[in-house]
């Protein structure tokens, strides 16, 4: 919060698009925030033009998670 009230700055602007980069945020919560996380930030983020990954709307059904996880 001192970042962004002193100099505007946010840990998820933008930055400059790295070499292989698909996404510009991975997107993990707990259960008890799924209603939260799913309803206001994701859908705040996309509506900013963020590229989310969301592991449980996002994972294909019998993937090993960590090589999900590699490939985000």
């Amino acid at each position: 919060m001192f970042l962004y009230k002193s100099f505007n700055w946010n840990p998820f602007h933008k930055q400059e698009e790295e070499q292989g980069k698909k996404y510009d945020v991975y997107l993990i919560y707990c259960d008890s925030d799924y209603r939260w996380a799913q309803q206001t930030l994701l859908v705040g983020l996309e509506n900013r033009q963020y590229q989310i990954v969301d592991p449980l709307r996002d994972s294909a059904l019998g993937r090993i998670t960590e090589e999900e996880t590699d490939e985000f």
